[in-house]
């Protein structure tokens, strides 16, 4: 495996491709723009995303919707940054091809969240993310499995080496 330098930056900004995902695009400014970072006691990522009133399901917690969208791009993400970590370059363009969601307690309304991926399987061009959504306490309130695929097209040069 290549040397891999620390890197401070967002995932979702260290490649230059526009982006104007709802949940994760930088160029997007009505969506999440959630920012996933290294995790430094794992192989994914991590993220904090704090909602707003507009993001509220049934009952005043965050929504069911807005927890899946959270969990896909964050998923997305930790599947480009193992590619790019472990060498690949270009970095590849990756999509959902499946999700699958738990619900195991309210999440919180205009509080954080904290997002948690681990890659779990790898079987090019699939690669499976499994992502956590967890409150201030650190329980876990959601979490999804993304089975991202890798498309021909690639991100553009790897950030990491």
């Amino acid at each position: 495996m290549p040397e891999v330098e620390p890197v401070d930056a967002p995932i979702q900004d260290l490649l230059e491709h526009e982006n104007p995902c709802f949940g994760c695009g930088p160029h997007n400014p009505e969506g999440l723009q959630i920012k996933s970072y290294p995790d430094p006691d794992g192989d994914g990522l991590v993220a904090e995303f704090t909602s707003s009133p507009h993001h509220a399901g049934s009952g005043g917690v965050l929504g069911g919707g807005v927890q899946a969208t959270l969990v896909d791009c964050h998923g997305v993400w930790t599947a480009v940054y193992h590619a790019a970590v472990n060498g690949e370059d270009p970095v590849p363009h990756y999509v959902t091809a499946e999700l699958a969601m738990q619900y195991k307690r309210p999440a919180p309304l205009e509080a954080p969240v904290v997002l948690v991926s681990t890659v779990d399987e790898v079987d090019p061009p699939r690669l499976s993310v499994d992502v956590e959504v967890r409150n201030e306490e650190g329980e876990v309130c959601s979490e999804g499995r993304v089975v991202c695929h890798a498309l021909d097209e690639g991100w553009g040069p790897n950030p990491y080496l």
